[in-house]
Order: structure tokens, then sequence, then C-alpha cells
């Protein structure tokens, strides 16, 4: 029985330890991963004339922005994307970008994501395109951005997809194509803007995984704790053998009953008259105590009574089970083991055996 006990309180650790293994992302990092690349993104892809040029040093990617005159929108900055242009899954990852830049200035996160269902990947239109603007201050910055942050959708989009309007409630990015940063209009233009990025990668955000489980855990735990609670209690009731614990905790009228059934469980014939005619209690009082306390008829308290007592001596004696079941005031051997193993799911050999 120990053993399930310690099962229940370590039950919820090992449900944890499987989630995470099943629920376990590796960092992406856009910067050393093979299967990833980046290339400049700037308006030239809409005519406009804005300049982005990328260099690469051991521990850095440097893109020189210019914006310029030509497209009604100018923008600059690094595209980063898988090398085979297929999808990626970034739900409930986390942004960790270290950058550097050489005066104030706004940048843009943008990235485009399937929609089921309505995405032709032959018309980049039709990708969702979330976008999320952030200001940095002139030199070193850190950023530490939930990709569910990354959630704008601006009027541009919609105009080019209008069957999509209302139609945009929860938002995934299980099927990301591109992730863009990149200055905007709000640059000035024909001033150079450099942006230093030391590191650019996405990992796995287990907080709400956390969230969940805590409150699974809580819930359990209490429940487990409302169990044995009950259990403690049923149990209080159970084991009138043990009196002498009990003495000044309890009525007087209850330690009567308690103290007669304790001291003569093991007579077969034992019935809520026999109680009643030696306690003076009337039946409809010992049946009424034994409801509100345990919950049970008078029968099924006394039978738990004499296999609580059995399960002690299987347990701490080497009394044959024949003997055993005599001594609780069971005449028939059959009868016991089959009311024992309805009570405690184990036949009495077999929870000998646990011990």
């Amino acid at each position: 029985m120990r053993l399930y006990f310690w099962g229940f309180i370590f039950l919820p650790i090992i449900v944890f330890i499987i989630i995470f293994s099943y629920s376990f992302k590796p960092e992406i990092n856009f910067m050393q991963n093979n299967d990833f690349a980046y290339s400049e993104f700037s308006d030239v892809f809409n005519h406009g004339n804005s300049i982005s040029n990328i260099s690469k040093t051991d521990s850095s990617l440097i893109v020189n922005c210019i914006l310029k005159e030509g497209y009604a929108y100018p923008y600059s900055g690094i595209q980063f994307g898988k090398k085979d242009y297929s999808l990626y899954n970034i739900n409930d990852y986390r942004f960790h970008i270290k950058l550097k830049v050489n005066y104030n200035v706004r940048l843009s996160f943008r990235m485009n994501q399937v929609i089921t269902n309505y995405t032709d990947i032959n018309v980049p239109e039709s990708y969702l395109i979330l976008v999320k603007s952030f200001g940095l201050n002139k030199g070193e910055n850190e950023l530490n951005i939930n990709v569910s942050e990354i959630n704008e959708i601006q009027d541009w989009w919609f105009e080019k997809n209008p069957k999509m309007i209302n139609r945009i409630n929860n938002i995934e990015y299980d099927q990301v194509k591109f992730i863009w940063l990149f200055t905007e209009n709000s640059t000035p233009l024909n001033t150079p803007l450099n942006i230093e990025i030391t590191e650019f990668s996405l990992n796995y955000n287990y907080l709400p995984l956390l969230y969940r489980y805590s409150i699974f855990t809580f819930i359990y735990y209490l429940i487990f704790l409302i169990v044995l609670w009950k259990v403690k209690k049923v149990k209080y009731i159970l084991m009138p053998i043990e009196l002498s614990k009990l003495k000044d905790k309890i009525p007087e009228t209850k330690e009567k009953i308690l103290n007669f059934i304790g001291t003569n469980f093991h007579n077969p014939d034992l019935t809520i008259q026999i109680v009643s005619d030696e306690t003076g209690i009337s039946k409809d009082h010992i049946s009424e105590l034994i409801k509100k306390h345990a919950d049970l008829s008078f029968r099924q308290y006394l039978n738990q009574v004499r296999l609580e007592e059995a399960k002690n001596l299987l347990r701490n004696s080497n009394l044959q089970i024949s003997e055993i079941a005599y001594q609780i005031g069971y005449n028939n051997i059959q009868h016991f083991n089959r009311v024992f193993k309805e009570y405690t799911s184990f036949s009495p050999k077999a929870f000998r055996d646990l011990k």
C-alpha cells in the first residue's frame, strides 16, 4: 500500500518529465543554424531605391541601411528564412536579440504566416503579415520578445485580402516562412543606419507550459489531500482498538460505542441490537452516528473495522490467514477472502506479500 501512496505523490513529477520531454523544442539560432539563411531586404522589391547591405564577421551580422526616395513607404533591413523556403513552427517561442545601432531608431519585426485554406504560396500578399515596432536607443540593446507579441495586422493587408476581414481570430505561428527586421519611413532619408546584430535566436518559452502544469499540480494535490483527509477521518472512526489515543477527543456517547465495537468486533454474531443493548444507546442513534462520521451503515462499518484489523495483522504478525479470519469475526475463510479482496483489491496472501 505504501507503494501506491508514493506512486500518487510522484505521479505529477513523472507526468511533468513526460510532458517536458515531449514538448522540448530546440533553440533556433538564425546566425549559426545551417538550415537558415539571411539576405538583404528593402523596397527595391517594390521598385524603390533604398539600400540594404549585409556583411558578416566572426561574431556578428552588420546591416547597413539607407532609406531613399522612390517608394511611398521606404524600408530597409534583413530577412531570415529557411534555405529551402520551407515553413517552420515558432508557436510559444521567444525572440532573444542583441544588437547595436548608431542612433535612436524604431525597428520593425515582421513575419508571414500561412492561413490554412486561404494562402496561395504563389501569391505573397495572401500570407498573413504580422508586424510590431520597437524603439531602440543608440548603442547596445537587448530584446526579449514573445512571438505572440508580433500580432499587428496593418490596414493595407486587409485592403489586399478583403475576404479575411473579421475572420482573423486566433493567430497561430506554426507555418511561418520569413522573418524580417527592418527600419521604415520613420527613419530620416539618406541617413545611414548601422545595425550590428550579435545574437538573433528563438528560444522556446516554457512559461505557458509551466503555468498549466502548476495549475494541474495544485488541483491534483488539493484533491489528493482532500481524499487523504477523508480517508484519515474514516480511519479515525475505524480504529476503535486504539481508543487510548482518542481520549478527550470524542464525546462520551461516541466513545462508548467505539469502545464496545472495538472490543467486541471479533464476535461473529455481533449486531447493532447487541451494541444497543450493551451500551444503552438506541439503534437509530448508533446508525446516525456511524453514518455521520463514516458514511456507512452499521454492517459496513463493522466489516471495515474487522478488515482494518486484518490488514494490521497481515502486516505485523505471522498468524495464518485462517487464524486471522477467525480472530476478527469471520467463521468462513472463503467469505473472508472474498470480502477482503473487495475491500483492498488484493487477496489476503497478496496483501501480506506487499509488506
